[in-house]
């Protein structure tokens, strides 16, 4: 699992390799980074930064209402934008990744459906916890969120079923979702659950 810091230098050398920002104390695009700095700058603007070992991105207020909504990060307030990201940092649930494999061998699975429909929403969820615990709730979701309480919805990410089946699609989701945003044991778990779900749903021959 990379670290805040990690996923801040990684985005730092790529946004610095196309020319498209200034790093800490540089003015010029496509300057190296200087030692100590923790401030990624767009047209002059911050763009990204690391607080407290966080790392915080600027974007538009649609796109921050669409990520806390899948639960990739949180809001962060500054005092003065509503429209500040702060990022989860998770790591994987390996008891979801052994969860997965046993819905697969026992073929609880939809190949084809619009993950879009098919996501647990928030009365989804509270619906399923109304007659189950959370440890019958955590191992649905293949991210956990570092610093959240176990019993809490905050804690899980990255949900790949509806709570009876896994889905082609919610693993897809997963996979796309950690591979934008970095949480790399998180995308190859996906990546790997999809190639046993499709040996088994495709055998050749």
């Amino acid at each position: 699992m990379n670290t805040p810091t990690e996923e801040f230098a990684a985005l730092v050398d790529a946004m610095l390799a196309r020319s498209e920002a200034t790093y800490g104390a540089h003015e010029s695009r496509g300057a190296r980074r200087s030692f100590g700095s923790t401030s990624l700058k767009a047209n002059g603007t911050i763009f990204a930064m690391l607080v407290k070992d966080r790392l915080v991105v600027k974007l538009a207020g649609q796109r921050v209402d669409e990520l806390v909504e899948q639960g990739v990060g949180d809001r962060f307030d500054p005092g003065t934008s509503s429209h500040t990201f702060q990022m989860a940092v998770y790591k994987l649930n390996r008891r979801a990744v052994a969860h997965a494999k046993r819905l697969i061998e026992a073929g609880r699975y939809v190949l084809e459906s619009d993950w879009g429909e098919a996501q647990p929403r928030a009365d989804d969820e509270n619906q399923f916890l109304e007659s189950h615990s959370w440890a019958d709730y955590a191992p649905w979701h293949l991210g956990l969120t570092d610093g959240a309480n176990d019993e809490t919805k905050a804690r899980y990410a990255f949900v790949f079923g509806d709570f009876k089946r896994l889905h082609r699609s919610g693993l897809i989701a997963s996979h796309y979702r950690a591979a934008e945003f970095h949480h790399k044991e998180i995308e190859l778990a996906a990546h790997r659950l999809l190639q046993i779900l499709d040996k088994k749903a495709y055998p050749k021959g």
